[in-house]
């Protein structure tokens, strides 16, 4: 089997290892974009090292492929230039529910325990293929995205390679979405990390940390007295009861933790730092009563 990738940084190298593995010829990659300086350099010098050539439209890479897989590619693929020819997207999020940008990320925050990704069919309609695998990850303890990310990347390292192959041998039955509901989900923002509005119940706030916590979001921040602060940890209050109250006052400082009022009960904030990434003393800066 042949394949073209559409796809572009990272997520390519894994891509390959996993299609080595199973014996699966790569003849080149398709950016949707050239990566920002000096990320495109050394993505460019992993290709060169690879023997893998950057192609664009009318590269012998097109007719001569079996399979265009797309992975991290966020422009829409002409279908009638690859007339006959099997495409396949691997979709960070699971579907049929979740299609779009950051599906994983919304998924969360919508209260849902689970996240993964889902191997289908590329249409017309975006993410809305027929669907041949997904990989699951159930949310338990984990304090941000990181395991998760983590966990979805070892099982593609490890299956789709193996998946992709049944499925250009016809030995996977896939599973149609066209009487599923759904869901389209925007592209997020580091801009949505910031919370500008404390009236929502606390579960809220914890999902919120769950994608923007870092090291792999940009951090959940809020904004006092012109300044940006970052949120290191976030939990609720045990015993705290649901309760009318002034959202985003600070109802007691915990030792290094603030305790801020939420629309139901309330949460703790911990390992708070500057814009800087300075770890502050809470009493130096906040007092109880005062409102975010």
């Amino acid at each position: 089997m042949k394949v073209l990738i559409f796809g572009n940084g990272n997520p390519i190298k894994m891509l390959l290892a996993a299609f080595k593995k199973e014996g699966i010829s790569v003849l080149g990659v398709q950016q949707d974009k050239p990566l920002a300086s000096p990320m495109q350099e050394e993505f460019t010098a992993f290709l060169t090292d690879n023997n893998l050539p950057l192609v664009t439209e009318g590269h012998h890479a097109y007719t001569t492929c079996d399979v265009i897989f797309v992975m991290n590619y966020n422009r829409i693929i002409d279908l009638e230039a690859f007339a006959g020819k099997k495409i396949i997207n691997l979709h960070m999020g699971l579907l049929p529910v979740y299609r779009g940008n950051n599906a994983n990320a919304w998924a969360v925050m919508n209260g849902e325990k689970k996240v993964g990704y889902t191997l289908h069919d590329v249409t017309d309609l975006l993410d809305a293929g027929d669907i041949y695998y997904k990989f699951e990850y159930n949310i338990e303890n984990d304090l941000t995205y990181h395991n998760a990310k983590q966990a979805i990347e070892n099982d593609i390292a490890l299956n789709a390679g193996i998946v992709l192959s049944k499925i250009y041998k016809e030995q996977l039955k896939p599973v149609s979405q066209s009487a599923s509901d759904f869901i389209y989900c925007s592209r997020l923002r580091p801009s949505d990390g910031i919370i500008k509005n404390w009236d929502e119940n606390t579960e809220w706030f914890i999902r919120r940390h769950y994608v923007f916590g870092k090291p792999l979001g940009t951090g959940l921040k809020f904004n006092y007295k012109s300044s940006f602060f970052t949120i290191g940890g976030i939990t609720n209050v045990p015993g705290f009861l649901p309760s009318a109250g002034a959202s985003g006052a600070i109802v007691y400082i915990n030792g290094n933790s603030l305790w801020i009022k939420t629309k139901n009960t309330a949460v703790s904030l911990s390992n708070i730092t500057t814009e800087n990434g300075e770890e502050i003393n809470v009493k130096d800066f906040f007092k109880i009563g005062v409102r975010l």
